[in-house]
């Protein structure tokens, strides 16, 4: 086969709407977030392959963009939308599961309290588990969603914009 055939063959079998849909990716995303959160518990190394996957991914998917597809179109967004809710129920839920899966599943629990018994040991999970969350929810509101140089580079360029097309500065 000349080089001209394979593009054609890998671009029938690469169809154009599933490089392009952000939606697909992000999808996959979430999915591969909550079985890291989930059930990293049960295997560790799954950040490892979750990482592993995500470069693999990456570059093929980087390969295909440039060799076998179109340009895409791009459209302007201001963030991942309902997906960031989906991804902070979802970290929620998996402080809550693995913080129960460590108490009642797990024999390290009960290496490390032995004298403890049942509902002592769902108090000492329902502890740590409000521990996590309070120092999760510190985060949030100690980290800013956007770097002070980015905020100061982007009210810099709205006013550049705004001299140039005549309008007043935001």
């Amino acid at each position: 086969m000349c080089s001209n055939e394979v593009s054609t063959a890998l671009t029938l079998h690469w169809p154009m709407h599933s490089l392009c849909s952000l939606g697909h990716h992000v999808y996959l995303a979430v999915i591969q977030f909550g079985y890291v959160t989930f059930f990293s518990w049960a295997f560790p190394l799954a950040p490892l392959c979750a990482l592993v996957n995500n470069l693999i991914e990456m570059r093929t998917d980087a390969y295909k963009l440039c060799y076998f597809t179109q340009r895409p179109i791009a459209h302007k967004a201001s963030g991942i939308g309902v997906w960031y809710n989906v991804l902070h129920v979802m970290s929620v839920f998996a402080v809550l599961t693995n913080c129960a899966h460590l108490a009642l599943a797990s024999k390290q629990f009960t290496v490390y309290f032995p004298t403890l018994s049942g509902a002592q040991r769902i108090l000492v999970v329902f502890l740590c588990e409000h521990f996590v969350l309070f120092l999760r929810m510190i985060l949030a509101y100690t980290v800013p969603a956007m770097p002070a140089e980015v905020a100061r580079l982007l009210k810099r360029d709205r006013l550049n914009l705004s001299r140039v097309s005549g309008r007043k500065s935001m």
